[in-house]
């Protein structure tokens, strides 16, 4: 999944990857599997999370991956009816 180059406005192609459990680039290179988005929210520890984005971003730079996507991230929801 990539963008093209607008050599004219002076932009570069921007390569994106699935998330946000992990890099998916589907290049055959593995990634780091972190635990759903549901389970890292229940666990209230805002310092793990950052440590987990740091992770992410990390693995994003050595696959070079300029945009992790995310579905999911802040619209989960509870279907639960009164």
């Amino acid at each position: 999944m990539a963008t093209a180059e607008i050599g004219r406005l002076g932009l570069r192609a921007k390569s994106f990857a699935d998330g946000p459990h992990g890099v998916r680039t589907g290049r055959g290179k593995n990634c780091t599997a972190f635990p759903n988005l549901c389970l890292v929210g229940s666990t209230w520890d805002i310092e793990l999370v950052n440590k987990m984005g740091q992770a992410l971003a990390k693995d994003c730079i050595e696959q070079g991956v300029d945009m992790l996507l995310g579905p999911g991230i802040n619209i989960k929801r509870n279907n639960y009816r009164r």
